[in-house]
């Protein structure tokens, strides 16, 4: 008799509808799901692709849906819902703050 291993894994931390989207990538390394995504700023070395967010509050525009390693030409993220803070995979030596700012003005919420 085989045995399934269930482990539950829910992130969503509220009942606002979660959807997501396809974005053009220009991530060159990778990540795992559950990571913060910007946009490039164009002219900068980049052509407005999303890229890892770094920590400017209100610039994150979606959280990774599956893991990537960095060659896809698109990307799967989470463009709306509520998160939880713990749950996300947020760079290292971003403040509580620029957390739970960082997709504001966006349809993602973090509690």
């Amino acid at each position: 008799m085989t045995t399934e291993i269930f482990e539950f894994d829910q992130p969503n931390g509220g009942s606002d509808p979660a959807y997501t989207g396809i974005l053009a990538s220009g991530l060159t390394e990778p990540a795992s799901r559950m990571t913060p995504v910007a946009l490039g700023v164009v002219g900068d070395g980049n052509a407005g692709t999303a890229v890892l967010w770094k920590g400017l509050a209100g610039g994150g525009v979606g959280l990774l849906a599956l893991d990537v390693d960095g060659t896809e030409e698109k990307i799967t993220v989470w463009k709306s819902g509520t998160w939880r803070k713990e749950d996300i995979n947020w760079p290292d030596g971003v403040s509580d703050v620029q957390k739970q700012n960082a997709f504001a003005g966006t349809a993602l919420s973090v509690i």
